[in-house]
């Protein structure tokens, strides 16, 4: 597992995204990670992904986000996650 590179991958697509739900970044990361694969072979994050009722869940997730939130490049609350413009 790259945990920078998913960092890196996680902060883009936070702020690229409208929606923040932790679902749909599950499933933006998972998409992201598998289409990458089909076009190279190889992972784009090496993340592994557990299952869960409502689709794919990313791993190391949570310790991603918070180190984010420790570097001070995302808020988190508990409705939604921004970036900080610095």
């Amino acid at each position: 597992m790259d945990l920078e590179k998913f960092k890196e991958v996680l902060h883009y697509i936070i702020h690229e995204c409208d929606t923040k739900e932790k679902i749909f970044l599950y499933n933006i990361l998972y998409f992201s990670d598998f289409n990458y694969y089909e076009l190279y072979e190889k992972s784009l994050t090496n993340e592994s992904y557990r299952k869960l009722p409502r689709g794919p869940a990313p791993i190391h997730f949570d310790a991603a986000l918070k180190e984010l939130m420790d570097e001070g490049k995302i808020n988190v609350t508990t409705k939604n996650i921004s970036i900080r413009k610095s």
